[in-house]
């Protein structure tokens, strides 16, 4: 008791000679506050502190953010606070990190350069694609649908050289596909779908494994794919070749009235839909039909669909940054529309299969041990280090506050007259 009443005294003492004229009142009151935590630094015995004390002596103990002298390292309260902090803030951030690391996580990094830049500066395998009628349509029901008599789908495969300007020695090149009845599973309740596909004896002929895609007009080589909705009165007429192989050539096809096929298409409940069958999801190798859109006839009016595919190419690299696998393909990306009037030689609808001018390249990195260590290092640095800045600065200025206290009662002990002396008891009696 003697003892802590010498340390309140003194306290007071120090803090009554503090020089307020140069000292504003902030702080102060941080110095009162050290003063406090330092009058408590001579800690009793555990069994005679008081629950308060004792969490006081807890987190001083587990303070990892000392002040270090000289030849002595300060603790405080408030940095064992902020000691705590820390590791429970890192502990937070790196759970997650080895719950990425156990289940295999995967590092996805894109880019998307021009596809004249890119990969896609080559062919590119357009998907399987096909044309029906909507579900609705005049044109899917009987006596008009797979019935030559009155329209036909016809593929073509385009190829432009140069932009046009050399077409003496480098003509458009234009492979006629003629479709064919086909009968396509969409979903997996549901019947299928009878529809017009691309002849593939006539393909193996024409020596085309698939239909391809590549760049846009103004490059050295252009390529794109068309699908037709032609009328049977415009069979001859020197666009289209008649080599389907569901006519009997043998027998001059009879084309029904002109005026009836027109109705169909210009006064009926008519529409025009194309599928593909496109990748779903690259990693699992699954494979999807769609179709993006049902386009609507309009009466005595040419349609275009212009549809773009962005080609994309996946890559995987294991722990080891080793190459596992590589795919590329293409993907439907967008349409748009062209309505013009329409001649009379012209085919109803066109359905236009271009490349997007944006390719996409997917990176795909396990989630290694080394990505792991990283974070690890990473999180120790920031959270730590943030967290050795506070305590230190807590630590440092109780250390003030204890010098302070020192050079105070060092200078009253050098100062104070004969008579304050305890010795002056004992030779005055």
């Amino acid at each position: 008791m003697a003892n802590a009443q010498k340390r309140n005294n003194h306290l007071r003492e120090s803090v009554a000679s503090f020089n307020l004229e140069h000292q504003d009142k902030k702080k102060l009151g941080k110095l009162i506050t050290h003063f406090a935590e330092a009058n408590n630094t001579e800690h009793k015995a555990w069994n005679e502190q008081t629950k308060l004390e004792k969490c006081y002596t807890v987190f001083e103990k587990i303070d990892i953010f000392p002040y270090e002298e000289p030849k002595k390292k300060r603790f405080s309260v408030k940095s064992g606070v902020t000691s705590l902090a820390a590791v429970i803030v890192y502990i937070c951030f790196i759970i997650p990190e080895f719950v990425l690391f156990f289940n295999g996580f995967h590092f996805i990094n894109r880019e998307q350069p021009p596809s004249h830049r890119s990969f896609a500066s080559l062919p590119q395998k357009l998907p399987p694609v096909t044309v029906a009628p909507g579900f609705r349509s005049e044109l899917g029901k009987s006596p008009y649908f797979w019935n030559e008599s009155y329209y036909k789908i016809v593929f073509s495969q385009k190829v432009i050289y140069d932009s046009d300007t050399n077409t003496k020695n480098k003509p458009r090149k234009s492979i006629q596909i003629p479709g064919v009845r086909c009968q396509i599973k969409i979903h997996e309740n549901q019947d299928y779908l009878n529809a017009w596909c691309p002849d593939k004896e006539v393909m193996k002929a024409n020596n085309l494994d698939a239909f391809t895609v590549m760049g846009d007009y103004i490059r050295n080589e252009y390529r794109y794919v068309t699908a037709d909705v032609v009328t049977c009165y415009n069979y001859n007429n020197g666009n289209y070749t008649n080599n389907n192989t569901n006519v009997d050539h043998q027998n001059k096809l009879k084309c029904a009235p002109k005026n009836e096929i027109n109705d169909l298409f210009y006064k009926h409940y008519s529409t025009m839909a194309f599928y593909m069958r496109q990748v779903d999801d690259i990693t699992s190798n699954s494979y999807e039909w769609k179709s993006p859109s049902v386009i609507s006839i309009q009466p005595n009016s040419w349609i275009g669909v212009e549809n773009y595919f962005r080609p994309h190419k996946f890559i995987t690299y294991n722990s080891l940054n080793i190459k596992t696998k590589e795919s590329t393909y293409i993907k439907y990306e967008m349409n748009e529309k062209r309505v013009n009037a329409r001649k009379d030689g012209e085919e109803i609808m066109r359905f236009y299969f271009r490349m997007y001018e944006q390719s996409t390249i997917e990176t795909s990195t396990v989630y290694t041990f080394t990505n792991l260590l990283t974070k690890f290092g990473g999180l120790y640095v920031l959270i730590f280090g943030i967290g050795r800045v506070v305590g230190v600065t807590f630590n440092f200025g109780k250390h003030k506050a204890l010098s302070f206290m020192k050079r105070e009662h060092r200078h009253r002990q050098q100062n104070r007259s004969w008579e304050d002396n305890p010795l002056n008891q004992f030779t005055s009696s």
